[in-house]
């Protein structure tokens, strides 16, 4: 898989969210076991001007720490109406802490992502964005 975009698209997550102290976190082993061998969808941006684009992921989080993404960031048109979405790629190495995954890129860029156990059970970031786990991980 090779990086289409100039920016690793994790690294843009990391990126656009604001540091925060969780709300409540899940222990590292926990959130292990709940992203290991799963996809999750998450998106994140508001997609309303060029500079906060609307960035959709699609995630497999291998069980040997390996991660694979795919996805597109979508920002209005400028000269024409409409959105103008480039696709992302991306593939490294993906490790759980005790309130985030970080994660190393192929590429070389790295970064992490707080995230939150909802009281459903669920996943979100620090801004309420949700990870929603859409089944196993197609790991190769």
């Amino acid at each position: 898989m090779s990086l289409r975009s100039s920016i690793s698209p994790l690294l843009a997550l990391a990126l656009l969210l604001p540091a925060r102290e969780a709300l409540a976190t899940p222990a590292s082993n926990e959130l292990h076991r709940l992203l290991s061998g799963y996809s999750y969808q998450y998106s994140y941006g508001t997609g309303v001007s060029s500079s906060r684009p609307r960035i959709t992921l699609f995630v497999h989080y291998c069980h040997d720490g390996r991660y694979f993404s795919a996805g597109q960031s979508c920002r209005p048109n400028l000269y024409a109406s409409g959105y103008q979405c480039t696709s992302l790629q991306d593939q490294g190495q993906w490790q759980a802490a005790a309130d985030r995954v970080d994660w190393r890129s192929s590429s070389g860029n790295q970064g992490s992502l707080a995230l939150i156990r909802q009281p459903n059970g669920s996943l979100a970031d620090n801004n309420g964005n949700p990870l929603v786990r859409l089944g196993p991980a197609s790991c190769p």
